[in-house]
């Protein structure tokens, strides 16, 4: 698609004073050059953004890919922004691909925030990076887990969240720089709104400015649950296996404190009291066992087994009354056996 005439382009692009193409120091015939020039390498650029997507799936932590080649408009519109904020700035037909370092955009989504360190450290060990990373933070944010990966922290006044490297790519003879962003899915999906709804043409409507705000905070919020619901899994995992080794534990010492009763010289109704003791013990452990809900700590529901009902309770609890109860009967029988001998 043709570049528009100059009045058509500053007509659409309201960022832009009308007075821009002169300030700029760039004529419309230099500027369509660019953009000519530009859609005429799309097809290498894309060769070259598909060979990094190819790569990044190796990445387990990696949800989705996304990429774009920069609108040959939007490259020209971008042109003029630079050289109005700083005149000196060489920008040409020759090296616009070095001077503009966004011509092909990649991003990298995952699920939970963590998950951006695995991503950082494939990159900049699989590919040249350009210049230092940079993360994007929203004001409050933690910087630490960045500054010990050597990136660049900066507060974006905006709260967009994301970290932006800058990596080389050589597909072919000519190497490429591409751009590649890695966010969560929630910072994705309010970017594209944001990014939809006022970049770079609407920046100053306050009401849409203070809408987007909350949104970004509310994504800020579920990246924030998410990260902590992943946490608290892989905890509540752990506390499993501790339960099935611990009531692993309990069964083996009650089968054995069974074998000892049977042998002790004791009366009848000792002997009948100890093994309802050792078989209650053993119910309560089989029932905390089976009941899966324990491993939500004392979330889950009332018990019903063999007409006993037993109250769900933290399974750290359940295990460790049981492995007293256990003790007490080993003492007992200590006590036995002791008395017998005498």
């Amino acid at each position: 698609m043709p570049l528009p005439t100059q009045q058509e382009f500053l007509k659409k692009y309201k960022n832009l004073p009308e007075t821009a193409i002169e300030l700029c120091g760039l004529s419309w015939d230099e500027l369509s050059e660019i953009h000519d020039l530009h859609l005429s390498r799309t097809k290498e650029l894309e060769a070259a953004a598909k060979y990094i997507t190819d790569i990044l799936p190796q990445i387990p932590e990696v949800h989705s890919l996304r990429f774009r080649i920069k609108n040959a408009e939007h490259l020209v519109e971008k042109i003029i922004r630079k050289k109005l904020a700083d005149a000196d700035r060489v920008i040409n037909s020759d090296n616009y691909e070095s001077e503009i370092t966004d011509l092909i955009g990649i991003r990298a989504m995952h699920l939970f925030k963590q998950d951006w360190e695995a991503i950082h450290n494939f990159l900049t060990h699989s590919f040249e990076t350009h210049e230092q990373p940079k993360a994007y933070i929203r004001e409050g944010d933690a910087r630490e887990s960045y500054g010990a990966k050597d990136c660049a922290v900066e507060i974006h006044p905006a709260g967009y969240r994301s970290v932006h490297y800058l990596v080389t790519t050589t597909p072919s003879r000519k190497s490429h720089i591409a751009e590649v962003q890695v966010r969560t899915l929630f910072e994705e999906g309010w970017s594209e709104i944001d990014h939809r709804l006022r970049y770079p043409y609407e920046t100053d409507d306050i009401l849409l400015g203070q809408l987007l705000s909350l949104l970004n905070r509310l994504a800020g919020s579920a990246d924030e649950m998410g990260s902590y619901v992943a946490l608290l899994k892989d905890h509540l995992r752990a506390k499993a296996a501790e339960r099935d080794e611990a009531i692993s534990e309990c069964l083996s010492l009650t089968h054995e404190l069974t074998d000892v009763i049977r042998d002790l010289k004791v009366t009848k109704q000792q002997k009948t009291e100890l093994e309802q003791k050792v078989s209650t013990l053993s119910l309560q452990v089989q029932v905390t066992q089976a009941d899966k809900s324990t491993g939500l700590l004392g979330l889950g529901k009332t018990i019903t087994s063999q007409n006993v009902n037993l109250p769900t309770t933290a399974l750290e609890e359940a295990v460790d009354r049981a492995v007293a109860g256990l003790k007490a009967q080993a003492d007992l029988i200590d006590l036995r056996k002791h008395h017998a001998k005498k």
